[in-house]
């Protein structure tokens, strides 16, 4: 090359078929001080990739002469790499660029394996157990991959993946074209101890009944036939509870406005039922004393003087020392009369 003068600029281009180590085929460069800036590069023979490639892809490198082979999911090279690194040397990929192997697997059997069978590729395939039946861990779908002429995991056939459930007071059915349906039928009086249904229906997904399975261990309590309470029904546990209230100016026989009951497995509550009783003003005795009755459903205070004391005389004089008073729709059924003295 001959001598030029600083400051002067060149365009320098590779013959047809070669090319810069950048990938670039032509290359501006400036004289300054002597020197050629950028740098001067030689042109090399540039290497072809064929087109088709077999069950693989390519990634070049940061280094423009330097490729990737990658091998598909379940391919490899002769060498048994399911990668490979090639770079370009006067013309040629050392070292030379190979198709990657498919090993053939056999085919999937459908009707053997009890299980719907999709192809994803060449080395993939995805299998679905039918119904309600799965594979050993108790799972409906898998993907299987082409590897050394196996499908990995080994193929295995689903199987029945439920076994029938023992129910306490219940009669237990199947249905379905493969027994994947299970309906639970309480005896007369129980309920399911989780929903507190009479029946209840569960599938079986995955090696399980879904969803659970429960026992009827419950009778159903008939709702209370308290008067003057308002009521309200919830379940704890599987339990059935009973809240009931007393309605303005009632109360229960032990004075209290409100309880709770809870439903039995004998399908009784606790405590018994009772009512609310209408509220009457206080009986206050000061020489004798009280006692509270319940007598066809109203409340009867019993008054009883003590010795020496009376509560009134009757027609032929006679000395009275007990009465009995009746709460009425809020009133004593007689007025109150305390004990004094007399015989």
């Amino acid at each position: 090359m001959s001598e030029v003068n600083s400051d002067w600029e060149m365009e320098m281009f590779c013959f047809q078929g070669y090319e810069l180590p950048n990938g670039n085929t032509h290359m501006k460069l400036s004289c300054i001080g002597n020197e050629w800036t950028p740098p001067i590069m030689n042109c090399s023979l540039t290497c072809e990739l064929s087109s088709n490639l077999q069950h693989a892809r390519v990634n070049r490198t940061t280094t423009h002469n330097e490729i990737t082979v990658i091998c598909n999911t379940g391919s490899q090279t002769s060498a048994g790499m399911t990668s490979s690194t090639h770079t370009c040397q006067e013309g040629e990929f050392v070292p030379p660029v190979e198709d990657c192997s498919s090993p053939v697997c056999p085919a999937a059997n459908a009707t053997a394996l009890q299980a719907s069978v999709s192809v994803i590729s060449d080395m993939v395939i995805r299998l679905q157990c039918s119904g309600h039946l799965a594979f050993s861990q108790g799972i409906q779908e898998r993907v299987h991959v082409c590897t050394n002429s196996t499908w990995l995991p080994i193929l295995e056939p689903c199987t029945s993946a439920c076994d029938l459930p023992q129910v306490e007071n219940a009669i237990v059915s199947v249905s379905g074209l493969q027994d994947e349906r299970l309906t639970i039928e309480c005896l007369p009086g129980y309920v399911t101890a989780s929903s507190q249904t009479h029946t209840m229906t569960s599938t079986c997904i995955g090696g399980s009944w879904t969803p659970d399975v429960k026992n009827c261990a419950w009778k159903i309590c008939s709702k209370l036939q308290s008067e003057q309470v308002n009521v309200l029904y919830d379940t704890a546990n599987g339990v059935q509870i009973a809240t009931a209230v007393c309605k303005t100016g009632h109360e229960f026989f032990d004075q209290s406005t409100s309880k709770t009951f809870v439903c039995g497995e004998d399908g009784v509550w606790t405590p018994d039922e009772e009512s609310c009783l209408a509220t009457c003003s206080a009986l206050y005795v000061s020489n004798g004393v009280s006692e509270r009755y319940l007598v066809n459903g109203r409340l009867v205070v019993s008054i009883s003087c003590s010795p020496g004391f009376t509560i009134g005389y009757d027609g032929d004089g006679t000395s009275m020392t007990h009465k009995n008073y009746t709460c009425v729709n809020g009133y004593w059924s007689q007025t109150a009369v305390d004990c004094f003295p007399g015989q």
